[in-house]
């Protein structure tokens, strides 16, 4: 029997954007490797907007008039807004 192996491979149940239906794919098979490259063409998108979105940030943050903030007055602040979380999640 041709490719044997195959039918041995186990098998993933996969659904589609909303539709409660799923369906029995062959791992290994074409259909699975379409999917795995639809998969890592969305993460590759979704890292484009990412990169876009950092970018106009940046940007913003450069062309920004007003004075620059104090790296220790920044961290400090940060450490502030921790240490509230922290509190008020009871594990301070």
């Amino acid at each position: 029997m041709p490719n044997e192996g195959a039918a041995m491979r186990t098998r993933k149940p996969v659904g589609q954007g909303g539709m409660r239906e799923r369906v029995e794919i062959p791992v290994g098979s074409v259909a699975d490797e379409a999917l795995g490259w639809t998969e890592q063409h969305a993460l590759d998108l979704g890292e484009s907007a990412l990169d876009a979105m950092l970018h106009r940030a940046v940007r913003k943050a450069l062309e920004d008039a007003s004075p620059a903030i104090p790296a220790g007055r920044v961290f400090e602040d940060l450490w502030l807004f921790h240490a509230e979380r922290l509190n008020a999640a009871g594990r301070a």
